[in-house]
């Protein structure tokens, strides 16, 4: 994971006490050895956290301050250059500054405090507290039985013959006999609004984004280790010469040598990808394969027959893992997609001319959604109108 960059809301969960996942708390110790000054920032604001008192308030103007000048140190080996901040705007750097630390503020209120934060965009209704996503999943065992997860209690989950599935620190992970030869398959549904960890039989580990959905064995008996997918995931898959990882997603097939990369292959939207960090992968469609290095995308255009090889920044399709959303140059329509599945709200265009804007810029993915709206609108002419779970996108008058 990229080092310069680490997400303001694990950052909080790490100073709450909450428990990490093996690759958060690799990320975020990995942030901090860069510099020494990173890890006395996250002590100093687990210290200046919680007051003593009932209600465990926490020192938000001290924790804002040293925030703030912590924000407008150096990097460090580069003097001079300040750091990147959690929330960058390549078109609108002048406002970093002035966004950055009320972002936080209201992200510490929601995520702590529960208590709803202020509408900062006008609305005909009184608007509903909308929220970024969650652990949240679902998983029908083979005999039906469906268990419903958030991510919250460590704990079994199942026990069945030859099968145990656990659940901790946000991660799904099975346990399977290795004798037990029947193939039986179970499906994790993700929401949206959701994301969830799986950790598959052969060690195999898979983040999956918002409405998605995997097909996976509870054991990998056959000579293939074959899953298939709905929506958008993240694999780091386990090596094993002698059967081959391949994910399926009904427009291709991706054959895989024990490698990390990240596939977008939502059903009904006509641009799908695969997008190679690391090792070795290859991409089939209509009896035709394409072998991918790394730093290289399989793009594919669902109304026509072929795939197109490119050359992309891999960190900008699989740095959702690390809580950003990176755009360059991308149309509005597609942005709100993206957002519609990870906020749960809906999209209405007024005047469909709005949906080729384009907006480039890094957003934090756990951002409080009304901020998040009013970053986009002020580079991209627009104005967004929440009523409910709706937003209506109009031109900005």
């Amino acid at each position: 994971m990229e080092n310069e960059y680490v997400s303001w809301r694990l950052i909080l969960r790490k100073i709450a006490g909450e428990n990490l996942s093996e690759a958060e708390e690799r990320q975020l110790q990995d942030w901090m050895k860069v510099d020494v000054r990173r890890r006395e920032y996250v002590e100093n604001a687990r210290k200046d956290w919680l007051e003593p008192g009932e209600e465990n308030i926490p020192d938000l103007p001290r924790l804002m301050d040293r925030f703030d000048r912590f924000t407008a140190q150096a990097t460090p080996g580069k003097p001079g250059e300040h750091k990147r901040g959690f929330v960058r705007l390549k078109v609108f750097l002048p406002y970093a500054a002035a966004v950055l630390i009320p972002l936080c503020l209201i992200m510490m209120m929601v995520r702590f405090n529960r208590e709803e934060p202020q509408p900062v965009l006008a609305a005909k209704h009184t608007p509903e507290v909308i929220l970024p996503g969650s652990s949240q999943a679902s998983i029908v065992l083979s005999d039906g039985q469906r268990l419903v997860l958030d991510g919250k209690v460590d704990s079994l989950l199942c026990v069945q013959e030859g099968l145990t599935i656990r659940q901790q620190a946000g991660t799904i992970s099975y346990q399977a006999r290795k004798d037990v030869q029947e193939e039986r398959f179970n499906l994790i549904d993700i929401p949206r609004g959701g994301e969830y960890c799986l950790e598959l039989s052969d060690g195999t580990r898979v983040w999956l984004n918002s409405s998605s959905k995997l097909r996976y064995p509870e054991n990998f008996v056959r000579e293939e280790r074959v899953v298939e997918l709905s929506g958008e995931a993240y694999f780091e898959v386990a090596k094993n010469d002698r059967k081959p990882f391949i994910v399926k997603t009904g427009q291709q097939d991706i054959r895989v040598y024990g490698t990390a990369f990240n596939v977008y292959a939502y059903p009904g939207e006509k641009i799908q990808h695969t997008t190679l960090k690391e090792g070795s992968v290859s991409v089939s469609r209509k009896g035709r394969e394409y072998f991918l290095q790394p730093g290289q995308q399989a793009r594919i255009d669902t109304l026509s027959p072929g795939i197109v090889i490119e050359k992309v920044r891999p960190e900008q399709y699989c740095s959702w893992l690390t809580g950003k959303i990176p755009l360059e140059n991308e149309r509005l329509e597609d942005i709100l997609l993206r957002l519609a599945r990870w906020y749960n709200v809906d999209f209405v265009f007024n005047d469909d001319q709005l949906k080729d804007l384009h907006f480039s810029g890094d957003l934090e993915r756990y951002a409080d959604f009304s901020e998040i709206l009013r970053l986009i609108q002020m580079t991209t002419s627009v104005e967004f109108v929440i009523q409910g779970r709706q937003v209506i996108v109009q031109p900005l008058e």
